[in-house]
């Protein structure tokens, strides 16, 4: 049998992605309540994303802005704290989580939207970044930075120009340990401890404040 090599196995999986790109993506129409997302999506990049959709957070009311019994609805055990300019935050025994919309840029040239993010023109993190989609209906990233701070940063397709973005840090302690032996916070110690927090507060946030929502839900 003959074995390919690591060159040949590479050029492979290029092909299939750029294939991929290619292909159209096995998506649902729009209704309501939202359709349930084919799991193979997250392999495309030509989705038909939504941006019309209202906000499903009103971040610059900051902790106002979402239900006033959130805290325990989500696994948060400490009270919400604003978190200016916007968004709500909350302080726990193992760091720090905050809720927030994408801050739309002033100038249309610097404008980014979710769909940047998933075909990769930007990112939140240069260690690791991976697309998957959450209860069934919204298409999200998971990123983690190559810094000393270990954070993990959950950005959610709700259907409007601004994503919902979910944040869990270490304490800042940590942060300060990594800083003076000038290295990174470990990757896999951030996508096991910190993406597992923001996808779990995700997954019981998106309920409450956007009932039969998801990415394609009918505006």
């Amino acid at each position: 049998m003959r074995m390919w090599g690591k060159p040949a196995v590479a050029a492979a999986v290029l092909a299939t992605v750029i294939g991929l790109s290619g292909c159209a993506a096995p998506q649902p129409p729009t209704g309501t309540p939202a359709p349930k997302l084919n799991p193979d999506l997250v392999a495309y990049d030509n989705i038909g994303f939504q941006v019309t959709r209202p906000r499903v957070y009103i971040d610059e009311k900051m902790c106002a802005g979402l239900p006033a019994d959130i805290g325990p609805k989500i696994g948060m055990a400490s009270e919400p704290f604003d978190t200016r300019p916007s968004g709500c935050g909350f302080k726990e025994s193992w760091g720090l989580l905050t809720i927030a919309q994408s801050t739309p840029s002033e100038r249309a040239s610097r404008q980014r939207f979710f769909a940047d993010y998933w075909n990769g023109k930007q990112t939140y993190g240069t260690a690791y970044s991976r697309r998957f989609i959450i209860n069934d209906t919204y298409l999200a990233i998971k990123s983690v930075g190559k810094t000393e701070y270990g954070g993990c940063t959950v950005t959610i397709d709700t259907g409007n120009t601004e994503s919902l973005v979910i944040v869990a840090l270490p304490p800042s302690e940590d942060a300060d340990v990594y800083r003076k032996q000038d290295k990174d916070f470990p990757k896999d110690k951030a996508i096991a401890d910190f993406c597992s927090k923001a996808v779990t507060v995700a997954e019981k946030l998106l309920p409450v404040i956007d009932p039969g929502g998801g990415s394609l839900r009918t505006p």
